[in-house]
C-alpha cells in the first residue's frame, strides 16, 4: 500500500468529462497545463423553434456573424472580456425566407450575443457534432458505467479509516475486473 502512495504521479494528456467541466474557466486551466479537454460547452440557449447561437457561424478573426441564410453583420466594438450584441438589419432579417425560425420580434433583426470567452468556446460548440468528437467522447460513457457498477448496492462504505476504505476500493475493482474477464471468456 506504502507504494502507491510514493510512486511517481502519471502524466494526464486528456480529460474525458461531461458539460459541467465544459466551461472557460476549466478549459483555460487544463490547457495552461498541457492537457486537453475533451467535454462539450454547456449549449447555446434560443426560444423554442428558433435557432440557436450555434446554427450561426461566429468568424472572430474576420470580425463577422453569419446567420443560416448567408447573411453577415459586423461585429463592432468589441474588447477583451466583454460582452456585445451582434444584430442583424431589420430590412435583411424582415425580407428573410428563414426569418419564421430566426426571430419571432416584427420590428427587429436577430441579435447574437458574444460572450468574452467565445475564442474558447465557440470551437468547442462547433467540435461537439463532429465523428471525431463523438467517438473520443463515447469512452466517457464507460467509464461512468464502471463508477457506476463500483457505487452499486453499496450506500456506505462497509470499513471505516482511509486505509480501509482504499483496500475496500481496490477489493471492489479488483472483483469488477474479474467479473469482465470472465464474462469475456479470458478465464481458463
Amino acid at each position: 500500500m506504502d507504494a502507491l502512495l510514493d510512486a511517481e504521479p502519471v502524466a494526464v494528456a486528456e480529460v474525458i468529462a461531461d458539460t459541467h467541466y465544459g466551461s472557460a474557466d476549466t478549459r483555460r486551466t487544463l490547457g495552461a497545463a498541457g492537457v486537453e479537454l475533451v467535454a462539450p460547452p454547456q449549449p447555446s440557449s434560443a426560444p423554442k423553434g428558433l435557432f440557436s447561437k450555434d446554427a450561426f457561424t461566429i468568424d472572430l478573426n474576420a470580425g463577422t456573424v453569419t446567420c443560416p441564410a448567408g447573411h453577415v453583420a459586423l461585429i463592432i466594438g468589441r474588447r477583451e472580456g466583454r460582452r456585445i450584441q451582434v444584430r442583424f438589419p431589420v430590412a435583411v432579417c424582415a425580407s428573410c425566407p428563414l426569418r419564421a425560425q430566426c426571430t419571432n420580434k416584427p420590428a427587429a433583426g436577430r441579435v447574437i450575443e458574444i460572450g468574452p470567452n467565445e475564442e474558447l468556446l465557440g470551437p468547442a460548440r462547433a467540435a461537439r457534432w463532429t465523428p471525431e468528437f463523438r467517438v473520443r467522447y463515447r469512452r466517457r460513457a464507460r467509464a461512468e458505467r464502471k463508477i457506476a457498477q463500483v457505487k452499486s448496492r453499496q450506500t456506505k462504505l462497509p470499513w471505516r479509516g482511509l486505509i480501509n476504505a482504499r483496500g475496500w476500493a481496490h477489493l471492489r475493482a479488483g472483483a469488477l475486473n474479474l467479473d469482465r474477464i470472465g464474462r469475456l471468456g479470458l478465464l481458463g
